[in-house]
Formats: C-alpha cells, sequence, structure tokens
C-alpha cells in the first residue's frame, strides 16, 4: 500500500495507482471565505473516499486559511477520475474564478 499525495500544482495529472493505495489530496483552503474543496466527480467505480478533513493553519490571525485533505482508497485498477472544486458553500454563484483539482489513475 503506497500514499500517492496530490497537490494544487499537479492538477489534470495522470498518477499509477495500485489497489489498495491511498491518494491525498492537500489543498489550500479558507473557510472563512465561505468557499470550500469538495468532491465533484469521481468516475469509475474502484475509488471511495475515506475522509475529508480541514487543518486551519499556525497562529491567531483574522482570516487565516488552511489546508483541506482529502483521502481516497483505490480498490481497483482501471481508468478513473477523481475531480475536486472549491465554490462557494452556501450556493451562491458569486463572481470568483472557478478552481479545480483533479487526477486520473
Amino acid at each position: 500500500m503506497s500514499e500517492i499525495v496530490v497537490t494544487g500544482r499537479d492538477g489534470g495529472k495522470t498518477f499509477e495507482v495500485m489497489p489498495n493505495d491511498v491518494i491525498v489530496f492537500r489543498l489550500k483552503e479558507n473557510l472563512t471565505t465561505g468557499y470550500g474543496w469538495e468532491v465533484e466527480a469521481v468516475k469509475g467505480s474502484g475509488i471511495d473516499l475515506m475522509e475529508s478533513n480541514y487543518i486551519e493553519a499556525a497562529g491567531m490571525a483574522v482570516g487565516r486559511g488552511g489546508t483541506r485533505i482529502m483521502r481516497f482508497l483505490a480498490r481497483s485498477l482501471g481508468d478513473q477520475e477523481i475531480r475536486l472544486k472549491y465554490q462557494f458553500e452556501y450556493g451562491c454563484h458569486l463572481s470568483r474564478p472557478q478552481q479545480a483539482a483533479g487526477c486520473c489513475v
């Protein structure tokens, strides 16, 4: 079992993943803005979301951001795709550039 770490710089890349490997997304996030990372799509039936956690940055600064960590388990071989999106959590459509992250395994 291996752990493959994907960051915001890895968007669109393809990774070779074996069954029982864990894919970890580590993405910058700032919940004080109302925006957060969410799973947009998982194509293929061989990948499961194990957990999603937010870790605040150190310090006491108002408005400090943090990191969203999402862990996915690869259960089987085949073409799979994980797509995440950074969107306003309250369902409003505000004018802000859309950010995305994802990988193909």
